[in-house]
């Protein structure tokens, strides 16, 4: 499966100036069918120690799989790079930080991405097994009659979880920066109520527990949820098909009842990446409705035809100057303090976007910059981060 799907996205995100584009693969499917394992590997196989000499483990799943290959390709290309892993669970129609303890985020209001995650620079490509073991275990999970808990298999994921690998890298005859991103989404199962041991729950009941009380939610709750953020996800899918098939006018995430997750998972069908799915079923004979409808969400993505959206390269010390400014302006606004301001949050978690780029942008020039120029070129954010030190 991985040399069929995922080498073509590794070529994407990797392609030349002008040419890349980011990639996404959906992993969809009943519960306990091995998203999760195809996506990522058996949880014993991420617990041990990567094996020498850059080899890969076998058990491994597509994602530790795509960081060595992306490692390698760029090693040998000479290029200038950096590797960086972010990653969001999106539980209970809101978002959160799987690398800073499920720290809320938001959605861009323009393009629906997340905003505010942490990104973790990759120093060798194995540091890819310790960021992974962070991410399940602040992922949202629970034992149910169809994924128990046993070992060191946590049981049934009940969120969606968004892992991505970011490419920075510097075209080494042109000189220009080229970000790009590899987008691994491991779906929530959809689950039968009565097969997994819960009673049918109404949404909006499920909606009234978890305002209630969103520490203690039930597991009959969560897949109540959970089965009606995939149909709002398939009925997206559908909505945007036939958006760019009549191509009036582009199509824009709806972004259901404002939920960070359906903005985020819905952006993605712009066709800002290209787009793989992955769906697992089960062979059971009592599963025949629940393989229909998988096979069904697949059938109805493989129809959706959307416009190629390449990231455009550009000239990196204009990338910085530019993300710099943004950042001053985001914290100058930030300083002043109004009462009700509903949008203070979001501003936040897009200047933590800006800082975070630019963490991983100096960690890029510091490999072909001397010095001094780095220290130039960073100048206002350092002067900035002191600013804001000396007011805490």
């Amino acid at each position: 499966m991985y040399d069929t799907i995922m080498t073509d996205l590794v070529d994407t995100i990797l392609a030349p100036p002008g040419k890349a584009q980011d990639a996404l693969v959906f992993a969809y499917g009943q519960t306990g069918t091995g998203k999760t394992h195809t996506m990522l590997g058996p949880d014993a196989s991420l617990s041990r120690a990567a094996p020498a000499n850059g080899c890969i483990d076998e058990d491994w799943g597509c994602f530790p799989r795509v960081v060595y290959n992306v490692w390698d390709r760029l090693k040998s290309s000479e290029q200038p790079f950096v590797l960086s892993i972010s990653a969001a669970e999106f539980y209970l129609m809101t978002g959160g930080d799987l690398l800073a303890d499920n720290k809320p985020i938001v959605a861009s209001l323009q393009t629906g991405e997340p905003l505010g995650l942490k990104q973790v620079i990759l120093q060798e490509p194995s540091q890819v097994l310790d960021v992974l073991a962070v991410i399940r275990k602040n992922r949202h999970t629970r034992s149910t009659k169809m994924n128990q808990s046993k070992g060191d298999h946590q049981g049934s994921s009940r969120g969606h979880a968004s892992i991505l690998l970011r490419v920075s890298r510097i075209e080494t005859e042109s000189g220009v920066l080229i970000e790009t991103a590899l987008n691994l989404i491991d779906l929530a199962g959809a689950e039968r109520p009565s097969k997994i041991g819960v009673k049918r729950m109404s949404g909006y009941d499920a909606m009234i527990e978890i305002m209630n009380n969103p520490e203690k939610v039930s597991t009959d709750a969560q897949a109540s949820l959970i089965n009606f953020e995939l149909h709002l996800l398939g009925t997206e899918v559908v909505t945007a098909t036939q958006a760019h098939k009549t191509g009036s006018k582009p199509y824009k995430p709806q972004g259901l009842l404002n939920s960070v997750g359906m903005c985020a998972l819905g952006s993605s069908l712009t066709g800002r990446a290209k787009i793989a799915i992955v769906v697992t079923l089960s062979q059971a004979e009592d599963c025949g409705w629940e393989t229909w409808f998988s096979c069904q969400f697949g059938t109805n993505l493989s129809k959706l035809m959307t416009p190629r959206l390449l990231r455009q390269p550009s000239p990196v010390r204009v990338v910085v100057k530019g993300s710099i400014e943004t950042l001053v302006d985001l914290r100058k606004n930030l300083a002043i303090k109004t009462v009700g301001d509903k949008y203070r949050f979001k501003r936040e978690c897009t200047a933590q976007h800006e800082l975070e780029r630019l963490l991983v942008l100096r960690e890029l020039l510091n490999t072909i910059l001397p010095k001094e120029d780095l220290d130039k070129l960073f100048a206002p954010l350092q002067a900035l981060e002191q600013n804001e030190e000396g007011k805490n």
